[in-house]
């Protein structure tokens, strides 16, 4: 992991009651007025939806009986967007009904929730762009539809890398989710997004710049789910290099760069390389030099003889104890590839 990544304090885990991050830029920020309009709330026990289905599975395990309560729900893709022309990273905002709920004095036995004493901002979440799986098409063809719908770049499946996939919720559902990775510049935003009207979604759009995306992780206040907190080590850890800058605006309009994997364990094995080479040259001439600056002199005969343990010896004979056949022995460490 990025060593950066490391140490960072705890904050606070109270509630949040910030509208936003100091060094967050929306996109759209008219959305946020509409979001947190929330009022009327009611709460009652889902008897039938389009979106889940709650279930539970008797079983035997290990001899005994055993049953778990399930939710059946939609599979789903997730997009981390880089913005290459500002260098910052785009989030999605919006008003989770499931969050807010576990921030108020809600209890099963209550069918209500005062408002005015948790006001919607108490559920507004930091995401990356994503959507259900609800339609028969190609799983990078539904990411690229979330992001013109969600965060208004005009984008080709096929500018869009696959990260890996993983299971989600798992105690309750276990669904699919597959993650995406995605570079864009300001030229290919066609719309603010903000979501789809037909559906009611209201999405703020936010730009994050990288420089403090790491403080945003930590930030315990914040509602952000466990795939975001995934996907941000990911990036930092195989996409951004700290010393990479916005793209120039000659730059913009060219697609983004990247190297195969066999490129990338190809250049891997010639640093390795390389980094083995000079090593051996640097002992080699250190070797030369202390041997021939010992014979320059004249006072020590010089033999070697290699040992089996990897250690090599040599055997300095001073010319006034010749005679006597007396001599030191040093003990010189032989690096071996």
């Amino acid at each position: 992991m990025d060593d950066s990544l490391k140490g960072h304090p705890p904050k606070d885990p109270k509630v949040d009651n910030r509208d936003t991050l100091p060094y967050e830029v929306s996109v759209n920020e008219e959305v946020r007025r509409k979001i947190e309009s929330l009022q009327d709330v009611k709460i009652k026990r889902c008897e039938k939806s389009i979106y889940i289905q709650p279930m539970t599975m008797t079983y035997k395990q290990n001899g005994r009986e055993k049953f778990w309560d399930f939710i059946k729900t939609h599979d789903s893709v997730s997009i981390i967007v880089y913005n290459r022309t500002k260098d910052s990273l785009v989030f999605v905002k919006q008003f989770r009904p499931g969050v807010w709920i576990h921030t108020t004095d809600w209890s099963v036995d209550k069918s209500t929730v005062d408002v005015q004493n948790f006001p919607a901002r108490l559920g507004i979440t930091y995401e990356l762009c994503a959507g259900i799986v609800d339609k028969d098409l190609p799983l990078d063809v539904i990411a690229q539809q979330e992001v013109l719908e969600e965060t208004g770049y005009q984008v080709s499946s096929n500018d869009l890398e696959l990260v890996t996939s993983m299971r989600s919720n798992v105690g309750v559902a276990g669904s699919l989710q597959t993650m995406y990775y995605l570079e864009v510049t300001d030229d290919q935003r066609v719309s603010k997004g903000g979501g789809s009207d037909k559906e009611g979604e209201l999405i703020e759009v936010v730009e994050i710049p990288v420089e403090n995306v790491k403080e945003m992780m930590f930030d315990q206040k914040l509602a952000r789910p466990a795939g975001l907190m995934f996907a941000l080590m990911w990036f930092f850890q195989n996409k951004y290099q700290q010393n990479r800058s916005p793209i120039t605006s000659e730059e913009e309009g060219s697609a983004p760069v990247r190297l195969p994997s066999t490129q990338l364990v190809a250049r891997e094995l010639l640093q390795l390389v390389r980094d083995l080479l000079l090593t051996s040259l640097r002992s080699i001439a250190l070797r030369i030099r202390i041997v021939w600056q010992w014979t320059k002199a004249g006072q020590m005969d010089v033999s070697h003889v290699e040992r089996s343990d990897g250690w090599g010896s040599a055997n300095l004979v001073p010319p006034s104890a010749r005679k006597k056949q007396s001599r030191k022995v040093i003990y010189v460490r032989q690096r071996r590839l």
